[in-house]
């Protein structure tokens, strides 16, 4: 028998990129760093927070990349997670 089944939650049952691509960019505005567009956000949705704001920002400075996942969760955990959708 089944115990366990286990879903790929983002991308599989429901698309968070709205959701994900305004906190990245809600961080970037609070930051002054460019915002990215939806079509260049796909390949910032999917890794580690860390990771997606050191390379988007550039930079390895620890300080800067854990403040911008902060503000990042700070909307995410308000607005963005209102802003999933169930693929039909």
């Amino acid at each position: 028998s089944i115990r366990f089944l286990f879903f790929d939650f983002d991308g599989t049952l429901v698309d968070s990129s709205e959701g994900i691509v305004n906190a990245i960019n809600y961080a970037c505005e609070k930051f002054g760093r460019p915002k990215v567009t939806m079509q260049d956000a796909w390949k910032f949705i999917g890794p580690p927070l860390y990771d997606i704001f050191a390379t988007l920002w550039e930079t390895t400075d620890d300080a800067v990349i854990t403040s911008g996942i902060k503000t990042f969760r700070e909307y995410y955990s308000q607005y963005g997670h209102q802003m999933q959708f169930r693929f039909m």
